[in-house]
């Protein structure tokens, strides 16, 4: 009786000690926000012209959502240097889809800069938590280096939720300027 109940203790106490293999939550709404930016850049294809620089940064956004739910069903350390460099690529692309935009109108340019910029910092924002929870809900198979043990940290946490991101980028979009080009051209862009 003693040997099944110190047993048990044992078992009891290395399962609390070992880290756990549910992704941390921030990984949910990191997902629900590529969810929400994806339309946000393809929109901007209406405004800024088809180009090779907004095509492959749907691609990239795609490939963070796919990203993002693979780590969610099995939580590996690779999946979040994945993650990692899918949201530095995505930053990147975004950035060239000014300069490859030629829009003429200033008003237009600062709106799509805007909306760009609103995009990219909540990207970088995602990326700053990538490190911090890297070894966080990963199993560790015991090979390579171990993963961290950190206990997250509670505060942390993404400055928009999805909703709230949704919901400044509405505030950009449907902003009057006074120019009525470029209030035109982001007539009825708002998401729902």
């Amino acid at each position: 009786m003693k040997f099944r109940s110190l047993t048990l203790t044992t078992l009891l106490a290395l399962t609390m000690m070992l880290p756990s293999c549910a992704p941390p939550s921030w990984v949910a709404e990191a997902e629900s926000i590529a969810k929400v930016a994806l339309p946000i850049v393809q929109g901007i294809t209406s405004i800024a012209g088809a180009s090779p620089a907004v095509s492959q940064a749907v691609n990239d956004i795609n490939l963070l959502i796919t990203l993002f739910d693979k780590y969610q069903a099995a939580p590996a350390a690779g999946t979040l240097q994945q993650i990692q460099a899918g949201l530095n690529t995505a930053n990147a692309d975004i950035a060239q889809i000014m300069p490859a935009a030629g829009i003429k109108n200033t008003t237009t340019q600062s709106k799509v800069a805007a909306v760009l910029q609103l995009v990219t910092s909540e990207f970088s924002n995602i990326a700053s938590l990538v490190p911090q929870a890297s070894g966080l809900g990963v199993r560790d198979s015991g090979l390579g280096p171990k993963p961290e043990t950190r206990i997250p940290n509670p505060a942390l946490k993404l400055p928009f939720t999805a909703k709230e991101f949704k919901a400044q980028y509405n505030r950009i979009v449907t902003a009057r300027t006074g120019d009525a080009e470029c209030d035109q051209a982001f007539s009825g862009k708002e998401l729902k």
